[in-house]
């Protein structure tokens, strides 16, 4: 296995699945995997045995992306799904799914065709009926996030409408309609020096989680 070892003060933590799960779900992802490929220079990824770590260069306290290697399922059917811990916070995050043409110094969400839960209580990218506009870009007032909190982030696959979850509980709206043709990747971005984030892609998630995973493979947000 390859390691990277850096020294930093910010902290993204991906758990890797144990040998020999079931695969609960069509739609997971559960060998993904933060991609150094697809990283802000201004991040640094370690890897354990365990655990991946994205570090944020000190001094910097700008909007730093980094994709994972693997995007959302191409086919009809299943939930894709992944969960965020937030350990430690000193500005901004924002969790949700990009195409690789977001610039890796911008956040997600906020770049037409990305879409993401910003913690200060936004989410941002879905055009609809009643959204709010900064500088033309479209956003929805929801529940902010902070340090304790699990975040998630899905797709139900046979309609492509995004959901979001906050501590296991389904967050409104939902089922927010996303571009069918669009190849979207995770993407996370990070705005400051100490934050510490745990990333999941399955299939152990928040028990609250598996159940909203579970009622949504068995009918259309």
């Amino acid at each position: 296995m390859r390691t990277f070892l850096f020294l930093g003060v910010v902290f993204l933590l991906v758990a890797s699945s144990s040998p020999g799960n079931t695969e609960p779900n069509a739609g997971l992802t559960l060998q993904n995997q933060w991609n150094p490929e697809a990283c802000h220079w201004d991040l640094t990824l370690s890897e354990t045995e365990r655990l991946m770590i994205v570090e944020h260069a000190e001094g910097n306290w700008l909007c730093r992306s980094v994709f994972a290697v693997e995007s959302i399922p191409n086919q009809e059917y299943g939930i894709f799904y992944y969960e965020v811990k937030i350990s430690a916070i000193t500005s901004s995050v924002s969790i949700g799914l990009a195409t690789k043409e977001m610039p890796l110094d911008k956040f997600v969400g906020y770049v037409k065709g990305t879409y993401s839960h910003d913690s200060r209580g936004y989410f941002w990218g879905h055009e609809i009926e009643r959204c709010s506009h900064l500088n033309k870009h479209p956003f929805i007032n929801v529940s902010k996030f902070g340090e304790g909190d699990v975040v998630g982030c899905g797709v139900n696959l046979e309609n492509r409408q995004i959901f979001y979850t906050l501590n296991g509980e389904l967050l409104e709206p939902a089922g927010l309609p996303i571009d069918h043709d669009a190849d979207l990747f995770p993407c996370i971005t990070l705005c400051a020096p100490g934050t510490k984030i745990e990333t999941n892609f399955g299939p152990e998630f928040h028990p609250k989680s598996a159940d909203v995973i579970e009622k949504l493979k068995n009918e259309n947000l």
